[in-house]
């Protein structure tokens, strides 16, 4: 999802139809093919989706860590299950 103005307003109707059973993974691995993601994108990807009205959880620098990553995602299921 990084950057791309389709998948942002995608994002954006889900969080305002309250899609909530949906679940995304974002790793922000810092690199793209012309180098460091600093050079072009400043967006601040957990305010960002914030504002869109999704819950985010931030598991840090993480990407390998199952243990980390099943942590939360049994967080997130917790919480779509307490809206119901």
């Amino acid at each position: 999802m990084y950057g791309r103005g389709v998948s942002h307003e995608a994002a954006s109707l889900a969080g305002s139809l309250g899609l909530d059973h949906l679940t995304i993974f974002y790793d922000n691995n810092h690199i793209t093919i012309d180098g460091a993601t600093e050079l072009a994108y400043h967006d601040d990807v957990e305010e960002r989706f914030g504002a869109y009205g999704w819950q985010v959880i931030n598991v840090g620098e993480k990407a390998n860590d199952l243990d980390a990553l099943e942590a939360a995602m049994r967080e997130a299921i917790a919480e779509t299950t307490d809206r119901r």
